[in-house]
Parts: C-alpha cells; structure tokens; sequence
C-alpha cells in the first residue's frame, strides 16, 4: 500500500465490514469468515483501494476455499450491532433526546450505550437475575428496570449508579 491514508481507508472498511457482522459471531460463528469475505466483496465494489486489494490476495491464492453467493438478507438500513451482553438481550429504549440507548439483559446487567457511536458507556449491575425490561424517565436523567429477582431499580442515567431499590412484587 502506498501511504498511511491508504491503509487507513482500508482498515476502516475492514472495520466497517465486520461491525456489520458482529451479530454473526454470536449466533453462526463458523459463517463469520464467508460472512467478512462476502461483504468485502461488497464493500470492494465502492472502494477503488479495498478492490484491488482483494484482487491481488485473489492471484496469490489461486485456489479460495471461500467463494461468493449472494449477498447478505440483512437490511442495508443497519446501522451498527451494540454488542457486548453476555446473555440475550431482553429489552431496550432510547433516552427522550435519542442520544443513548439503555438495554436490558438476561446476564443480570442493564448496558448504557451512546446511540451515535454504538459506544457502551456503563454497565448498571445490581440485579440478581434477568433484567427483564427498562425505561428512560421523560426527562431523561433516570432509568428504570424491572427484574426477575421481584425488584425494580432506579438508576442515575448520567452516572449509571443505582439510587434506589423499589420492593414488594411477590
């Protein structure tokens, strides 16, 4: 490759392309590398650079163990995969001014994501089994979350910490 610029561009492809996968890897991990193929291909189409990349890996491996197909289901509308729970992902909402997104799983956890950058910001532990569902309060500085440990949880949502535990469900 000729330059840093370059090589940036590629590396961000590359980056691009496996953000768009990264739902793979949980769910088929051995359809991750047909998966990053294919849409190198893809994404190849748009970028001069990215293309003949691919095309000079292609005469150096003369016989691919990867080809192909057809291109991916998946609505181009995707914008990223936030991934990092542990377990399945139970519920999730955008705070009121849309800049983040609150997620509630079956690992315990509550996820504090910035919703522009697919960033986490915090994790809210203080539940003892699934976290069953979650809300931003209409002014945005308080989440809630209902779990099956019978409680509800009150968070700060700049902080991530837990400012109360409401009791009683039986």
């Amino acid at each position: 490759m000729a330059n840093f610029c370059e090589q940036r561009d590629v590396l961000e492809a590359l980056h691009k392309v496996v953000d768009q996968s990264s739902f793979v890897l949980k769910e088929n991990p051995e359809q991750v590398f047909p998966q990053l193929f294919n849409r190198l291909q893809w994404q190849a189409e748009e970028e001069e650079l990215l293309k003949r990349e691919l095309d000079f890996e292609r005469k150096r491996f003369k016989n691919t163990w990867l080809r192909l197909i057809t291109r991916p289901t998946q609505s181009s509308a995707l914008l990223r995969s936030l991934v990092s729970h542990t377990e399945g992902v139970e519920a999730c909402a955008f705070s009121p001014d849309g800049k983040h997104i609150v997620s509630a799983s079956m690992d315990e956890t509550l996820r504090l994501w910035d919703a522009e950058t697919g960033e986490e910001i915090s994790i809210l532990r203080g539940h003892t089994t699934q976290v069953k569902s979650c809300a931003f309060s209409p002014d945005g500085k308080r989440i809630v979350s209902a779990s099956m440990d019978k409680t509800l949880k009150l968070w700060d949502a700049e902080t991530g910490e837990e400012i109360s535990t409401l009791q009683g469900h039986a």
